[in-house]
């Protein structure tokens, strides 16, 4: 795995999250059912944008999109990046992260979904909410992406 997959799959917006996702042994948990087969490119379609003030998540959202964020790490772990996608966009729908957004377009990038990818990280460098090394990472990957899609 390299270093910026690994990065990313480290990440969390909780502490006890990122923990959980580094075990050697994987617990084999069924995946939530997805409503649509195929994820929406759209940032703005699963998720409300950065001007826009988040309604504080309750509890149990966060334990939700902490579930669908360790879902999303063991699908991307076996290259199973559309069940990944539609796990990380659940959990930034719960708690919009920057680090989780990054991974949705990590995702993006891995699906040939150039566009879509370049809209998530464009996404991240706007917020500029979060680790540097994210926003690094992100700066980095949208520089050939946006040459591509503007």
């Amino acid at each position: 795995m390299n270093r910026a997959a690994a990065l990313a799959l480290a990440c969390s917006c909780a502490p006890e999250a990122a923990r959980e996702v580094e075990p050697v042994a994987v617990v084999v948990v069924e995946p939530t059912p997805i409503a649509s087969a195929e994820p929406a490119d759209s940032v703005s379609t699963w998720i409300a944008p950065p001007s826009t003030a988040p309604r504080p998540a309750s509890s149990a959202d966060r334990l939700r999109a902490r579930e669908a964020y360790n879902l999303a790490v063991q699908a991307f772990a076996r290259n199973d990046y559309r069940q990944a996608l539609a796990q990380f966009q659940l959990a930034a729908r719960l708690v919009p992260s920057p680090i989780i957004i990054y991974n949705v377009a990590r995702c993006y990038e891995k699906l040939g979904r150039d566009c879509a990818a370049a809209s998530a990280y464009r996404r991240v460098i706007a917020e500029g909410k979060t680790r540097f090394e994210i926003l690094q990472e992100a700066k980095r990957a949208l520089a050939p992406l946006a040459k591509r899609c503007p």
